[in-house]
């Protein structure tokens, strides 16, 4: 049993991956022509669904199909739909609040959902989850915050800036009569540039993984909890809707 869940877990993630590296590669240009109001309605739409099928649906239609499950498997079932609901709609809160005050979009889907939820199973089946330790729902977090870009590179971005900065401003700095003055002061410009990189990753990340955190672990702690994931399913339909 442990073998077999390993390799749908595998299926899940091999059929996503090529399309996530399309996604990283094309998703501006995707974004950008779904935002065209020249062109029909459904015709800006099909890349945004062949992307989001190839990464979030492709693999688990697979493995339902391989093993013969049902999505009543899942928690797709009608006991404690209700408090499942209730539970997703609360946790979605902080999200929806970040994005008002950011006036962002969070693009995402019905199959997205499922595939979150699928996933989280397949994981918890190895180790079963804890009163708080949920290990499938921290993992579908960070694929969620990866897919969504909520990540940005300050850090990265960086470090060719303290190279640049050490190319055109070391000779002034550091010229044919050096002082000791000189060289503190430069060692200084390149410790804030530096700093000012590591304290926007920081406090930038955390301002916009935390919501990100709250909506996929919570959702996927309370299907856990409530045995029921219509609420993981039917809480994408309002960020799906900003696509139309």
């Amino acid at each position: 049993m442990t073998s077999q869940i390993k390799k749908d877990i595998t299926i899940i993630m091999t059929a996503s991956f090529p399309f996530i590296i399309l996604y990283l590669i094309t998703g501006n240009a995707i974004w950008e022509y779904e935002q065209n109001m020249s062109h029909p309605l459904l015709l800006r739409l099909l890349p945004v669904f062949f992307i989001q099928f190839g990464m979030t649906c492709l693999g688990i239609i697979i493995v339902l199909i391989k093993n013969k499950e049902r999505l009543s498997d899942h928690g797709l079932v009608k006991r404690n739909t209700l408090l499942s609901i209730m539970g997703c709609f609360a946790v979605s809160i902080p999200m929806a609040i970040f994005l008002w005050l950011s006036g962002d979009h969070f693009y995402m889907g019905l199959g997205e959902g499922l595939f979150y939820v699928i996933l989280a199973d397949k994981i918890n089946a190895l180790r079963k989850p804890t009163k708080l330790w949920n290990r499938g729902a921290f993992f579908c977090t960070l694929i969620a915050i990866a897919i969504h870009g909520m990540i940005n590179y300050d850090v990265i971005y960086t470090i060719p800036a303290v190279f640049s900065f050490i190319q055109d401003c070391g000779p002034s700095f550091l010229g044919n009569n050096t002082s000791i003055e000189s060289i503190v002061l430069f060692i200084l410009s390149i410790f804030v540039i530096l700093l000012n990189g590591i304290m926007r990753f920081v406090f930038g990340n955390l301002f916009m993984m935390l919501p990100v955190g709250i909506l996929i672990y919570g959702s996927l702690f309370i299907r856990e909890k409530t045995g029921n994931a219509w609420g993981n399913i039917l809480l994408w339909l309002p960020f799906g809707l900003p696509m139309i």
